[in-house]
């Protein structure tokens, strides 16, 4: 059977815990633990949300420190210190709040580098999952990356030179899912739900996990949250209920053969790389 990771980017917007607590319902009413990526500066100012994605059983972690508001936090524009200043000062927020040291990252805009990797091991981390595979936006997004497209599709341990291929790093690399198109509540909200379902079957063909993310503010109408100046009109459309529906249909539609997991579950050993 097919695995699937549904995760969940916290990006900091004020007010997200809205998005949060509908996720959560509908993760809830499913039966599904995802993995919430959340940015340090969200915790900070909502530690009683954080702490209920906790205690529901989800895992938790790190997103960066100000991803959201804060257009600039792109790490493959960072240097090695200034990267694990920040991954550092989110782990520390998160690990107050929940009692527990954050294992899992991804990189604000899911682009990271070698010395993303570099700063993760010297933390203590164990997965990343911020490569794009098979992905390329064409120019609309911040992923246009060749040599993340030809990246491996299954979870790898990269090399500490070159983040997009193997080597003998500690950190497991599991891979955003994609086929050309990313497989996201993003392209759901363009495309509709059954066009990114049969991107599905044609990205499971090449990833196992195949993993799926989304964040709370897509769930959320226009009028609900405040974003950033000049948003794009592709991040207007289709949101709120529109949004919601499009997702409960994708996750019935893999959940009919397929299983939903967590990272815990492969680095645990229940699931083999």
């Amino acid at each position: 059977m097919k695995k699937v990771i549904l995760s969940v980017d916290v990006d900091h917007f004020p007010k997200s815990e809205v998005g949060i607590s509908r996720i959560l319902e509908l993760l809830d009413n499913k039966g599904i633990k995802a993995p919430f990526f959340i940015a340090g500066k969200f915790a900070e100012e909502n530690e009683s949300v954080v702490k209920e994605i906790h205690t529901k059983g989800h895992e938790i972690g790190c997103h960066g420190y100000s991803h959201g508001l804060d257009l600039d936090e792109n790490f493959v524009e960072l240097d090695l210190v200034a990267q694990r200043r920040r991954i550092e000062k989110t782990s520390i927020i998160l690990k107050e709040i929940t009692g527990h040291d954050p294992k899992i990252f991804r990189a604000p805009y899911a682009k990271a580098n070698h010395l993303t990797i570099r700063a993760l091991e010297e933390l203590g981390y164990e997965c990343d999952s911020s490569v794009t595979s098979l992905r390329f936006d064409f120019g609309f997004g911040v992923s246009n990356n060749v040599k993340a497209f030809f990246a491996p599709t299954g979870p790898y341990n990269p090399s500490k030179h070159n983040i997009f291929k193997k080597g003998d790093s500690k950190v497991l690399e599991v891979p955003i899912s994609a086929f050309c198109v990313p497989l996201t509540l993003s392209a759901i909200r363009t495309l509709g739900a059954k066009k990114v379902c049969y991107l599905y079957n044609l990205s499971s063909r090449f990833f196992d996990p195949v993993v799926f993310y989304l964040h709370p503010w897509e769930v959320m109408e226009n009028d609900e949250i405040p974003l950033w100046d000049g948003l794009p009109r592709r991040h207007q459309k289709n949101r709120g209920k529109e949004a919601l529906s499009g997702l409960n249909f994708f996750i019935d539609h893999v959940g009919k053969k397929s299983e939903f997991i967590g990272y815990k579950d492969i680095l645990g050993g229940r699931i083999r790389p």
